[in-house]
């Protein structure tokens, strides 16, 4: 009952079988996890190589999930296009889970396909494996309903997760506003990612801050940061790619020709309204006609505000801030004509926004 060859291939042909090795991981990573990639692939190697199959190609598909089945998988593709050529006698993988999450009739339709070209599927966790008869194909069928249920329960109890972390005021996704950063903090059986001020840029944010309630306009800053070669949230993320490269934070500046997007209205005004810059959990909302998300504080039972870390500043003078805003929300889209006139100048060199 091992499943190791093709039905159309004879025993004595065992040196010539063509096997080819499918490996996935829905998240990227580096370990020595058996649900790596290298790991996968070096045990299907392992395999081939003791039943002395000629392994040719490698397929692989990295960060990709087997559940969602709007999920392009180039490497699962490539590898079925080379089944429908006739260049594959075998096709190896870790685990049935590793080729789908999708259940059983996912899984039969594959196996359809291997079956009308005379290829075998093999798995290194499941030798038991042998569709060639009828108690074979229940026994696939069965591990591959099993592997769906496996990724949806799995999915459940991440959202359970998250929602759990999210009421004890954990930041549970998205990238940090600026001038904030993670820390791992565990309460209880949890570990939870908490926002912390960022010593390295907070003061920037707070001197930014400190200028619109002394009455700047925020076209007005926007221009100053850039004429200062002050990095945007979008260089900063740029400079942190970068840092294996030998490029440092002071390296990013306007006039480098691979310099991201400058600050601009949209980007400031954005930044100055999150409430985690006062301490606030906040949470996205969509208008009720669909066309607008936005952040605002999340609240208890009671409807009062949630705190959920030290912010940047005092929950009053987030207010505060709030209001100076509020009151200028009428300048908006000259803000914003001004701010696209400065940023063109900054990346021309040209003398004036009008020459």
């Amino acid at each position: 009952m091992t499943p190791y060859v093709s039905r159309n291939i004879r025993q004595t042909e065992l040196e010539s079988v063509r096997a080819v090795i499918y490996a996935r991981q829905s998240k990227r990573r580096v370990d020595e996890s058996e649900t790596s990639t290298e790991s996968q692939i070096a045990r299907g190697t392992a395999l081939a190589d003791g039943k002395g199959w000629k392994t040719g190609r490698v397929f692989q598909d990295i960060g990709k999930s087997g559940w969602d089945p709007d999920t392009e998988r180039a490497g699962f593709d490539a590898m079925m296009a080379a089944v429908r050529a006739g260049e594959v006698d075998v096709v190896v993988v870790f685990s049935l889970a590793r080729l789908t999450r999708q259940g059983a009739m996912e899984a039969m339709r594959i196996n359809d396909v291997f079956m009308q070209h005379g290829v075998r599927l093999v798995s290194v966790e499941e030798p038991f494996l042998d569709t060639t008869h009828p108690i074979g194909v229940a026994v696939f069928a069965l591990i591959a309903a099993l592997a769906q249920q496996e990724s949806e329960l799995k999915s459940a109890h991440i959202s359970e997760a998250k929602a759990e972390l999210k009421a004890i005021g954990g930041h549970v996704s998205g990238r940090p506003p600026f001038g904030m950063k993670t820390e791992r903090v565990k309460e209880g059986k949890l570990v939870r990612s908490q926002l912390v001020p960022d010593p390295e840029t907070a003061p920037t944010v707070l001197k930014i801050v400190d200028r619109v309630m002394d009455g700047e306009t925020v076209s007005g800053i926007v221009q100053s940061l850039n004429e200062k070669g002050e990095p945007s949230p979008g260089a900063l993320a740029l400079a942190a790619g970068r840092k294996r490269s030998g490029r440092s934070r002071s390296n990013i500046t306007p006039a480098d020709p691979d310099c991201p997007p400058l600050w601009d209205v949209g980007t400031l005004n954005t930044l100055l309204r999150h409430p985690a810059l006062g301490g606030f959990a906040a949470e996205w909302v969509t208008d009720p006609d669909g066309k607008r998300r936005r952040r605002e504080i999340m609240r208890d039972k009671t409807g009062a505000p949630m705190a959920a870390h030290k912010g940047l500043m005092e929950p009053i003078r987030w207010y505060q801030l709030q209001d100076v805003l509020k009151g200028r929300s009428r300048a908006t889209e000259l803000d914003w004509v001004m701010s696209e006139l400065f940023a063109r100048q900054g990346r021309t060199g040209s003398g004036s926004p009008g020459t």
